[in-house]
C-alpha cells in the first residue's frame, strides 16, 4: 500500500512539470503575450525618463537657488563690509564732534572768565529820554533837561540832566546865574514843539569807553550803540553859547507843560559847506548822531 501512493506522487509530480513547461512554451511563442511584455517595459521606460527628466529639472533648480543664493551672500557681505566702512566713518566723525565741541565748551568758559573780569562803568546821557536802552546797561536817574537862557551872553554853554529830587542849601551872594529847563524848538517829530525835554543818566555793565558820533547815524564796527539820533544844539542866532549833544531819534517829552518858555532850547543842525568838505557832506543837510561803547 505504501508502495503504491509512493508510486502516484511521483507520476503526479512529473504531470505537473510536463504540463507547466508546455504552459512556458506556448507563452514565449505568443505574439500577443510578446507584445505586452514590450509594452509594460517601454511604459517603465518612459516613465523612467520622465522621473530623470523631473530630477534634472529639480537639479537645475536647486543649482540655480544655490547660485542666486551665493549671490545674495555675496551682496549681503558687500553691504555688510559697506555698513562697516560708513559706521567706522561715523566713529571718527563722532570723535572729532566731541573734541570740537570740548574745544567749543573751553572757549565758552574762557569768555565767561573774561567776561565776568568786565566791570563796565562808561556812563552818557540819553537826552530826550527817561530809560537807558538796553539790559547792557542801568539807569541811574532820569530828570529834566536844564541849562542857561538861550539868550543870556555869559551863560553856561552845556546841556544838564537834573534830578527829580534836588536838595538845597541858603548862600547869601549878590552875584549868581540861573539855571532853565529845556525845550524843543524844532520840530524833531510831529507834536513835540515847545514841550520839555527828559533826560536819563545810564551806565554801561559792560563798556568802558563812550563817544558821540557827530554826522553818522551807527556807530563803527567794534563799537556799539547805545542809541542814535538828531545832532542838536542852540540856534547860531542866540548870544548864548552851547554845545553839540545827541537827542534821541524818539524824543519823549515831560508832562507838567507845553508852553512857550523857552529856557536851553534844541535845534536841529544842518551842514553847511565851505570849510566843512562837499561832498562827502551835503549843504543844508539834516544831520545825525549816534552815541557808542566799547
Amino acid at each position: 500500500m505504501r508502495r503504491f501512493f509512493v508510486f502516484f506522487g511521483v507520476v503526479s509530480t512529473l504531470l505537473f512539470c510536463t504540463v507547466s513547461m508546455e504552459q512556458k512554451r506556448l507563452l514565449i511563442n505568443d505574439p500577443q503575450f510578446l507584445e505586452s511584455r514590450f509594452l509594460a517595459m517601454e511604459s517603465k521606460i518612459q516613465s523612467l525618463m520622465t522621473t530623470k527628466a523631473e530630477m534634472e529639472s529639480k537639479i537645475q533648480t536647486l543649482t540655480t537657488s544655490n547660485a542666486e543664493m551665493d549671490s545674495k551672500i555675496q551682496t549681503f557681505t558687500t553691504s555688510k563690509a559697506q555698513m562697516e566702512s560708513k559706521i567706522q566713518t561715523l566713529a571718527t566723525s563722532n570723535s572729532e564732534m566731541d573734541s570740537k565741541i570740548q574745544t567749543l565748551t573751553r572757549e565758552v568758559e574762557t569768555l565767561k572768565v573774561n567776561n565776568s573780569k568786565v566791570v563796565g562803568g562808561a556812563t552818557y546821557v540819553r537826552w530826550g529820554r527817561k530809560t537807558c536802552p538796553d539790559a547792557d546797561s542801568e539807569l541811574v536817574y532820569w530828570g529834566y533837561t536844564g541849562g542857561s537862557l538861550y539868550n543870556q551872553g555869559g551863560g553856561a554853554a552845556e546841556f544838564v540832566c537834573l534830578p527829580r529830587d534836588p536838595t538845597f542849601h541858603n548862600i547869601l551872594s549878590s552875584a549868581f546865574s540861573f539855571m532853565y529847563g529845556s525845550e524843543y524848538e524844532s520840530n524833531f517829530v510831529s507834536g513835540i514843539h515847545d514841550d520839555d525835554v527828559p533826560c536819563a543818566v545810564c551806565r554801561s555793565l559792560r563798556s568802558t569807553s563812550v563817544i558821540m558820533l557827530a554826522s553818522r547815524e551807527h556807530c563803527y564796527s567794534g563799537w556799539k550803540t547805545e542809541y542814535s539820533g538828531f545832532l542838536s544844539s542852540g540856534d547860531t542866532r542866540d548870544s548864548a553859547a552851547s554845545q553839540f549833544v545827541c537827542l534821541d531819534r524818539h524824543p519823549d517829552v515831560l508832562d507838567h507843560s507845553s508852553a512857550n518858555e523857552n529856557g536851553k532850547v534844541f535845534y536841529t543842525v544842518m551842514a553847511k559847506c565851505g570849510s566843512l568838505p562837499c561832498p562827502p557832506y551835503k549843504d543844508g543837510q539834516q544831520l545825525y548822531c549816534s552815541v557808542c561803547s566799547k
